[in-house]
């Protein structure tokens, strides 16, 4: 398993048409992608999911995205730079 920590500074990186490219980039893999806050885990290629998290109120938090499967190692590297290039990081 291979876990990604990432510190979000603005609600915005978690709106809609951000969860909607990030669950499109989750899908791609086959490995099984959660993403894990301190309010709770949802499942990286469900919108539901996500959306249902990114509910909750965030400000400025903590994500760890866990990544586990056949092709762990190319989507850790891929989730890594897209969320350098599409999310503002602390």
């Amino acid at each position: 398993m291979r876990k990604i920590k990432y510190g979000i500074t603005n609600e915005k990186a978690l709106g809609g048409r951000n969860i909607e490219r990030f669950v499109r980039k989750c899908s791609s893999f086959k490995s099984k992608i959660c993403i894990v806050t301190e309010k709770g885990k949802a499942n990286a290629k469900s919108m539901l999911s996500l959306l249902y998290l990114s509910s909750i109120k965030f400000e400025e938090c903590e994500i760890e995205i866990e990544i586990e499967g056949e092709d762990e190692e190319l989507a850790y590297s891929a989730l890594n730079d897209y969320l350098k290039v599409n999310a503002p990081s602390k």
